[in-house]
């Protein structure tokens, strides 16, 4: 036999092999879970959501197989609030075992609010390069990662609120509103887990 026919078989044997993943779907607020190990017909992916309330932060922390379309990273942030979902995929054997968190300031700020006073600015981190604002039902301004603001983001397609974003320092104007960060923190978060 030529090497040519055994490198293919060589191909279509490991093809038809698949790969195999980690997988833990039981979300602990430690974000400690224990996986076991599927086949997948995708990549392998480990989601991380970290929620920072104030001063407490709780991390959620699912592995399995997902679509390559699936592994995306997204990063809300209003100040007091901050909700981040850290996505990594890899395509081989058991490779989704844990990730880590970007939390270094990128020098972009944002007006954010407090109370019903909108002119105090949070400082971005990690992947949020754009400045948001939400409504309508209730008003959040703050910082966001590229995917929350994407036409077909997660937070949009429930329907609950609008979200615009703007690229430039500050650019989501100051001004004296309500908002409803809570209900947007459970709207990513929920849906992020729940989809």
């Amino acid at each position: 036999m030529n090497r040519k026919a055994i490198l293919l078989i060589c191909a279509l044997y490991s093809t038809a092999q698949g790969l195999t993943c980690n997988q833990c779907k039981t979300l602990t607020p430690n974000g400690m879970c224990s996986s076991t190990s599927v086949p997948c017909t995708g990549v392998c992916g480990n989601v991380v959501l970290t929620t920072f309330l104030g001063s407490e932060t709780i991390n959620l922390n699912a592995r399995d197989c997902l679509p390559p379309d699936e592994c995306q990273n997204g990063s809300i942030n209003f100040g007091l609030t901050r909700v981040v979902m850290t996505t990594t995929c890899c395509s081989t054997d058991l490779c989704n075992s844990g990730t880590s968190l970007n939390s270094l300031p990128n020098g972009r700020s944002c007006f954010t609010c407090n109370g019903t006073d909108c002119t105090s600015t949070v400082n971005c981190i990690g992947n949020e390069n754009h400045c948001i604002f939400s409504s309508p039902t209730g008003i959040a301004k703050g910082c966001a990662s590229q995917s929350v603001c994407n036409q077909d983001n997660m937070v949009s397609k429930l329907g609950f609120v609008n979200i615009s974003c703007c690229g430039g320092i500050l650019c989501n104007g100051a001004s004296s509103i309500v908002q409803n960060i809570l209900l947007l923190g459970i709207v990513f978060v929920s849906y992020t887990i729940f989809q």
